[in-house]
């Protein structure tokens, strides 16, 4: 196998393990794990971890389609394992306690507030120093979010009011500074890749039911009026939605 395929399996791999042990809510360690000698359990395993992947990015009806630009990558462009599991534990969460339909009420708003502050998911990164330590916190702070949009709070209300939650008192809200001109020369990388993602997000289409951005890999296409009114299948009767605001939210 080429080098490029082992870094790529290394860096892989851990996530894939992280991943199905949070569905199953297995200990990072494995610790409490028997031998699976019948292949009957580990089968389980995989169709909870398989049920939790449709539910993220595809084309199944559960799917809430959520763009990995948004969720999943820095503004800088760099892949977030803490932000994958902290976003898979919300999701699970929120099947959970049946708040998904709130998440896809507010998702506009939230997916705005998660672009425009991801550096205190960072920051709660920083203060766990790990990814396992960590990922329930984020989790939780998104969970504290989609409350407060829910009740009509703007995102910087929301922000103040999570902040105000006593576990997160510690994350501090920075002030943008525009460098000027004679400050900044030349584009960094970092500056780079956020010019990119910020043009990119210019070409993204948007769900007609929550507003929420459009991943390619999960689309739906939806009766303006419904079949069941005599909505008929024509172009003009047309519109993209993610699946689960389509089939699920919508009906």
């Amino acid at each position: 196998m080429p080098v490029a395929g082992k870094l790529y399996s290394a860096q892989t791999l851990p996530l894939i393990l992280d991943f199905v042990n949070i569905v199953n809510n297995i200990d990072f360690n494995n610790r409490g794990i028997d031998d699976d000698t019948t292949g009957e359990a580990t089968i389980q395993i995989l169709k909870k971890v398989r049920k939790i992947a449709y539910r993220l990015n595809s084309n199944h009806v559960s799917s809430l389609g959520l763009h990995p630009i948004v969720y999943f990558y820095s503004k800088d462009g760099r892949y977030k394992t803490v932000s994958f599991l902290s976003i898979v534990d919300l999701v699970m969460e929120l099947d959970k306690i049946k708040k998904v339909n709130d998440f896809i009420e507010v998702r506009e708003d939230f997916e705005e507030l998660v672009l425009e502050y991801d550096y205190l998911l960072q920051q709660i990164y920083v203060k766990y120093r790990s990814v396992q330590k960590s990922y329930k916190y984020i989790s939780k702070f998104l969970q504290e979010a989609i409350i407060c949009l829910k009740s009509k709070k703007t995102i910087e209300e929301t922000i103040d009011e999570v902040l105000a939650v006593q576990t997160f008192q510690y994350l501090t809200v920075r002030k943008t500074i525009q460098p000027t001109d004679s400050s900044v020369e030349d584009f960094n990388t970092n500056r780079k890749s956020e010019i990119y993602i910020k043009e990119t997000f210019k070409n993204i289409p948007q769900c007609k039911i929550c507003n929420g951005f459009i991943h390619r890999n999960s689309i739906s296409f939806d009766h303006i009026q419904r079949k069941a009114d005599g909505g008929l299948a024509s172009v003009d009767n047309g519109q993209i939605t993610h699946p689960y605001c389509n089939t699920g939210y919508k009906n």
